[in-house]
């Protein structure tokens, strides 16, 4: 992601003020092929799927709350309440 803002920096969130912040991708690339060809989106589903994948044993009865949330800073970050 740090790579496809470097070339455009408009996919960055952001404000009326006109600051960016590059924690978050712009609500308009929603469905932009920005990410190698894939929307947002489409990675978030992808990495929701691993979650749920690798953890569905434990959904439910362990983890009874998961928030998460993908950055354009290249890393998730995500509470799980137990």
């Amino acid at each position: 992601m740090q790579e496809e803002i470097s070339k455009n920096p408009d996919l960055v969130y952001t404000d009326r003020s006109g600051r960016r912040n590059p924690e978050y991708i712009s609500l308009g690339c929603d469905s932009l092929p920005i990410l190698r060809g894939r929307t947002p989106l489409q990675v978030y589903a992808d990495y929701m799927r691993s979650f749920r994948d690798r953890f569905g044993d434990y959904l439910g009865s362990v983890i009874v709350v998961s928030t998460s949330a993908t950055t354009a800073a290249n890393y998730y970050r995500f509470t799980i309440k137990f």
